[in-house]
C-alpha cells in the first residue's frame, strides 16, 4: 500500500483537514480491500482443502468397508484354529488343514498433510478441525494396530504350518504325541488375536461413522 502526499501547497486549515480526510479515507479503503482479498484467499484455501479432504475420506471409507468384510473371514479362521486346538488337546482326530489369511489395508492422508502444511486448517472453525483431526488420528491408530495384527498372524501361521495338509502323512500319528501345552499355546495366541480383531473391528466401525459425517464432493 502506497500513500502519496497531496498535490500542491496547503494554505489553510481547511485544505489541511480536507487532505487529511482524503488520506484517511484512502487508507481505510486500501486496508479494507487488502483485508477482503486476504479473506477471499483464505476462503478459497479452505474450500479447496475441504474438497480434497472429502474426496480422500470417501476413498478411505471404501477401503475401510473392504477391511470389515475381510476381518469377518479372519475371525472365522481364528475361531476355527482355537476350537481345533481344544479338540487336539483332547487327543481327538480332527482336520488340521488350517489356513490364515490377512490383508493389510493402507489409507490415504495426502490431503490432510497438504491442508496442515498450507495453513488451511488454521482458518477452519474449531469443531470442524477437531472432526478432521479425530478422523486421521483414528486412521493412524488403526494402521498401527493392523501392523501388530500382521506380526501376530505371521507368528501364528508359522506354528500352523506344521499341520499343513502336505505334511499330514508324516505328522498325523505324531499330533497325538505332542504335549498339550503346545496346543494350548496356539489356542491362546489365536484367542488373543481374535480379541485384537474385535478391537480393530470396533475401531473400524467408529471411523466409518466419522467418515459418514463428511459429504463427498462432486
Amino acid at each position: 500500500m502506497e500513500i502519496h502526499p497531496p498535490h500542491g501547497p496547503i494554505h489553510t486549515k481547511k485544505d489541511f483537514f480536507i487532505n487529511l480526510l482524503t488520506i484517511t479515507v484512502g487508507i481505510l479503503i486500501a486496508l479494507s480491500l487488502e483485508g477482503l482479498i486476504t479473506w477471499n484467499h483464505h476462503g478459497a484455501l479452505v474450500r479447496e482443502a475441504r474438497s480434497n479432504l472429502a474426496n480422500e475420506i470417501n476413498t478411505n471409507r471404501r477401503t475401510m468397508e473392504t477391511y470389515l468384510q475381510d476381518i469377518h473371514k479372519r475371525q472365522s479362521e481364528l475361531s476355527l484354529v482355537a476350537s481345533t486346538m481344544r479338540e487336539l488337546q483332547q487327543k481327538k482326530d480332527v482336520p488340521t488343514n488350517l489356513e490364515m489369511t490377512y490383508t493389510f489395508h493402507t489409507f490415504d492422508s495426502a490431503a490432510w498433510h497438504t491442508a496442515t502444511t498450507s495453513g488451511a486448517v488454521t482458518y477452519m472453525n474449531y469443531e470442524e478441525l477437531q472432526h478432521y483431526t479425530d478422523i486421521y488420528d483414528g486412521q493412524y491408530a488403526f494402521q498401527a494396530l493392523q501392523g501388530d495384527a500382521l506380526r501376530s498372524t505371521a507368528d501364528l501361521t508359522s506354528r500352523l504350518q506344521l499341520m499343513a495338509p502336505q505334511r499330514m502323512g508324516r505328522l498325523r500319528k505324531d499330533l497325538k504325541t505332542w504335549p498339550t501345552e503346545r496346543f494350548e499355546e496356539i489356542e491362546r495366541r489365536a484367542e488373543e488375536e481374535l480379541l485384537a480383531t474385535q478391537l480393530l473391528e470396533a475401531l473400524a466401525k467408529s471411523t466409518l461413522e466419522a467418515y459418514g459425517k463428511i459429504s463427498p464432493q462432486p
